[in-house]
């Protein structure tokens, strides 16, 4: 269009810290946050901070510059790497342009005070919070025109749970796609009128470890739906006996039943609310870490099937 009419282009703008117009390239993006993320940290090098200045600065600003484009876009784990080093020699600091001994590696910053560490943030796991609220979204919010947008390009006949993703796909639609793993882990339907909970792919039992029911659907079994299950006000006990567990069946019985039904709901484990907090999202992956990280030591080494899903 600004060809056809003779326009010429000074400077492209920016919104949120990224170029306005972005095309295919992923380099182009990447590049971008690398050089702005520097250039911002280089600028501080020259104030002489205390380490409660420093640490304001690295958990405020740095993550606030980068949100926006970790919302939307997944970088490659050398990136969040580089970048990650690059404020760990920010926060111990340099003499005559030589980086000055890390006590302590980052991985163990970005732990909790109460465990010995800062509290900053890792950028892979904060990076993977944030696009998993977007999938909270597109199931949460599917009026919104890009939840429709994007249901109607990726995933018009299955929910955004099970949707899948190929190789041309966008790449913001591969980077959301990659948390959604994410969200299943910390989420749960809550039970309304049953009708959209699958009982044997769906997590729903909330007093169940996993929340999920672990006895494979019995042969011919036609009972599909949580609805088929609720007799008054109150899941069949008759069929609860018969189709799962004892652990199973005491843990259906205990789920508590609307009056009036209602619709069914996700709801997040980590908050009262049943609304997924990003803060949340990032615990859990710290959490998930470390059982992967346990169960590979006890392996000796090699992950298993659990831990590489």
């Amino acid at each position: 269009m600004r060809e056809l009419e003779g326009i010429k282009v000074v400077a492209q703008g920016k919104y949120l810290g990224l170029p306005l117009v972005i095309g295919r390239s992923k380099n182009q993006v990447m590049s971008f946050i690398s050089e702005s993320f520097k250039k911002k940290i280089q600028g501080w090098k020259g104030k002489l901070l205390s380490q409660a200045g420093k640490e304001v600065l690295l958990k405020s600003v740095v993550m606030a510059m980068l949100a926006y484009a970790m919302s939307v876009f997944k970088p490659p784990k050398g990136l969040c790497k580089e970048l990650n080093s690059i404020m760990a020699n920010y926060w111990w600091g340099s003499k005559r342009n030589k980086r000055k001994i890390h006590w302590m590696s980052w991985n163990k910053l970005t732990e909790t005070k109460a465990k010995g560490g800062l509290r900053f943030r890792d950028l892979k796991d904060f990076n993977m919070a944030l696009l998993a609220k977007q999938v909270w979204k597109f199931i949460t919010k599917p009026n919104l025109l890009v939840s429709k947008s994007m249901k109607a390009k990726y995933f018009p006949n299955t929910s955004v749970l099970q949707a899948t993703k190929a190789a041309e796909d966008s790449w913001i639609w591969q980077s959301i796609h990659s948390s959604i793993a994410l969200i299943e882990e910390g989420s749960r339907k809550n039970v309304g009128y049953g009708g959209t909970i699958n009982i044997w792919e769906d997590r729903w039992v909330t007093n169940l470890l996993g929340g999920k029911i672990q006895l494979a659907k019995p042969t011919n079994c036609d009972i599909i739906r949580v609805k088929q299950l609720i007799k008054g006000q109150q899941c069949d006990p008759g069929i609860n006996n018969e189709l799962f567990s004892e652990e199973e069946s005491v843990a259906i019985q205990s789920i508590p039943l609307s009056l009036y039904g209602g619709r069914d709901r996700m709801g997040w484990n980590s908050t009262g609310s049943g609304i997924y907090i990003i803060k949340t999202g990032y615990s859990l992956l710290k959490e998930m870490a470390k059982t992967h990280k346990s169960r590979k030591s006890e392996y000796g080494g090699q992950s298993t099937e659990l831990s590489k899903g």
